[in-house]
């Protein structure tokens, strides 16, 4: 322990001085460690933060703008020089004319025309027929079947055919669907089956000139459907046509 001398020395002029100085030379050092405390402190702050590497990022590249159209080229002026646009009239639009009010006194109304109509509600009973007194419809034509007597061929024409185109072994027939009418004529002749192209016109031409003694129904001449069929044979047999 010192003595109490050196601590009486302490508060002289010359070591207040002195602990001044070191003081001052303290605070100075502390002074710039805490200006070097706040640079650094700075320096973190503006750093811009590392970004992390396993997060991807992508940058989107911008399509150019298209380019603008063509200018279209100015027409050349004539040759004749450069023409001055006329001025135009104007063209105005004719004034709307005012309705021309009409007293009814003086309009006549005619009376309509009357309308022709026809009644196109037909009975059935106008189309048939007219029946006779018995109950017979005598303008139809009978069959075979409904008539006291058939038709009767009065002078037949035997038919000029050419005898190589029918066949050797048998005999052809054709045969023909016709009416014969209430005066004995053909009527409405039918080919139902032929036996050669260059016969069967010659057969039919043939029949049709045919005359018939009309079938009788309830004494009275009718018309009646006949089915004729006309047998062709090579010459040889005593007659070659079978009616």
């Amino acid at each position: 322990m010192k003595p109490v001398s050196d601590a009486v020395e302490l508060g002289s002029p010359d070591n207040l001085a002195r602990g001044h100085r070191l003081l001052a030379v303290a605070g100075g050092v502390g002074g710039s460690g805490l200006i070097l405390l706040g640079f650094a402190w700075l320096n973190q702050r503006d750093v811009d933060p590392v970004p992390d590497p396993a997060i991807p990022w992508a940058v989107e590249m911008a399509m150019p703008p298209p380019p603008p159209p063509p200018v279209p080229p100015i027409p050349e002026p004539p040759a004749g020089g450069a023409t001055v646009p006329r001025e135009i009239a104007p063209v105005r639009a004719p004034a709307p004319e005012a309705p021309a009010f009409v007293s009814l006194q003086d309009i006549r109304l005619a009376a309509p025309r009357p309308e022709s109509r026809v009644d196109l509600h037909f009975a059935r009973e106008a189309f048939m027929p007219e029946v006779q007194p018995g109950g017979l419809q005598w303008e139809r034509t009978f069959t075979a079947g409904e008539v006291e007597r058939v038709p009767v061929a009065l002078d037949p024409r035997i038919p000029q055919v050419d005898y190589s185109l029918l066949p050797r072994d048998r005999r052809s027939a054709v045969v023909l669907l016709f009416v014969v009418t209430a005066k004995g004529k053909v009527s409405k002749l039918q080919l139902v089956q032929g036996v050669h192209r260059r016969i069967d016109p010659v057969v039919i031409d043939a029949v049709r000139r045919w005359n018939f003694q009309p079938a009788v129904k309830q004494g009275r001449a009718v018309d009646c459907w006949v089915q004729q069929p006309i047998v062709l044979q090579r010459p040889g047999v005593a007659n070659p046509y079978a009616l």
